[in-house]
């Protein structure tokens, strides 16, 4: 018993470890800013919705790295979603 629990913290310490890997050189930290109680999911963090628990195919786009400094937020329409702003959309057109 005592093995699986230090095989499950170590692997969620490793998972946590792995949230911080620089791979755009802007460094540990760069996150998402989330508001109005949505979600960023997805196996890239490419989803913005109103669930915690979204699941995506595991694929990398040039333009998900984009996401990593976006707001996910509540839009006018009352869904959850990334904010268009111009730093984003170009960010997304230069990485396409």
């Amino acid at each position: 018993m005592m093995r699986k629990l230090i095989l499950v913290l170590g692997i969620a310490i490793g998972l946590t470890a792995c949230m911080d890997i620089d791979l755009d050189g802007e460094g540990p930290g760069s996150r998402p800013i989330v508001r109005d109680d949505c979600h960023v999911g997805g196996c890239s963090s490419q989803v913005c919705s109103d669930r915690p628990d979204v699941i995506t195919t595991c694929e990398w786009r040039e333009e998900y790295a984009c996401y990593r400094t976006a707001i996910c937020a509540r839009q006018p329409a009352g869904d959850c979603d990334w904010t268009p702003t111009d730093e984003l959309e170009t960010c997304i057109a230069d990485a396409r």
